[in-house]
């Protein structure tokens, strides 16, 4: 389509984790935890879980540095968010639980840092060492972090906290590690339909028409709906004020960047979810495009426009 945005340099965040530390204040945790899923050979593992989390509105499959990740959403009053960054609020504690499925350069400051602890697949137990942040928007607090490599998808988790007892890595460890398991289960007994995938919430996706919706939450511009693909690929929003002229066109393309379930019946729609950084003042009216790249071709095409506020 002529009128259609070029595809942007989906690179994911515009800003990455600050390492920065005090190394002089360091804490060691041993944590228990069964990752033997993670040695799974097969790469069909990893393609299934990330088709799973495609189709459960409690994670997001989004692009960070150019790679294919998800992380987990929390709930709300009006369904389910990640803020900007995927770093969610818990009980006294900030955490990030991603799946990556793509090896992080050897060169990132996550893979270069000797702060973040590093695991083979089928670890049992894992030594996480803890440090005080000395600068950023968690200064004074603790934070810890690490990874677990596997064949064919990898954990990352960083959690922050002004006392810092890890509850929020183990729980998320624990959930991670269960629905691994299962999927690499049905990868085992050949369950293969799309339509089986482990662990996905009853009712999803829905049926229903595609919508999508602005509000401003904390600071951020939240944009949340649903919509059918129709095919597996990448979509990306584009907000257009009331003068027609699109809002930080580019910075918005790569933070809403987002693979989301896809059916051949156009009346099966999937959650989408963003929260965008205002880089500066956002309109208070205007519409919201969603554009769709499929996996298979080079042309992008449109997926409908939505005003806001809602009428």
């Amino acid at each position: 389509m002529s009128e259609a945005p070029e595809l942007p340099l989906l690179s994911g965040a515009t800003r990455d984790l600050d390492l920065v530390t005090l190394t002089s204040s360091t804490q060691t945790f041993t944590i228990e935890a069964d990752t033997r899923m993670f040695t799974a050979t097969d790469p069909r593992v990893g393609r299934r879980l990330q088709l799973a989390f495609e189709f459960d509105p409690r994670w997001r499959v989004g692009l960070w540095d150019g790679q294919p990740v998800a992380w987990s959403r929390q709930a709300d009053t009006a369904g389910w968010h990640t803020p900007w960054g995927g770093y969610r609020q818990g009980e006294g504690h900030t955490i990030r639980a991603m799946f990556r499925f793509a090896q992080r350069p050897a060169d990132h400051p996550w893979s270069a840092s000797g702060l973040v602890a590093r695991n083979e697949a089928g670890t049992l137990v894992m030594q996480v060492m803890a440090w005080k942040v000395d600068r950023g928007a968690w200064q004074g607090q603790h934070a810890a972090a690490f990874t677990i490599d596997g064949n064919s998808l990898s954990l990352e988790v960083h959690e922050i906290a002004s006392e810092l007892t890890l509850t929020g890595t183990q729980r998320a460890l624990r959930s991670a590690s269960l629905r691994t398991k299962a999927i690499a289960d049905q990868v085992e007994r050949d369950h293969l339909q799309r339509t089986g995938l482990a662990m996905v919430p009853p009712g999803e996706p829905r049926l229903g028409n595609p919508f999508a919706e602005v509000r401003n939450i904390e600071g951020q511009l939240d944009i949340r709906g649903r919509v059918n693909p129709g095919a597996p690929g990448w979509i990306w929003l584009r907000i257009v004020d009331a003068e027609s002229q699109a809002w930080n066109e580019e910075a918005v393309a790569v933070v809403t960047a987002e693979r989301v379930g896809w059916d051949a019946n156009p009346s099966v729609v999937s959650y989408f979810q963003s929260a965008i950084p205002e880089l500066d003042s956002a309109p208070e009216s205007g519409t919201v495009e969603i554009w769709f790249h499929p996996d298979d071709s080079t042309e992008v095409k449109a997926l409908g426009t939505f005003p806001f506020p809602a009428p």
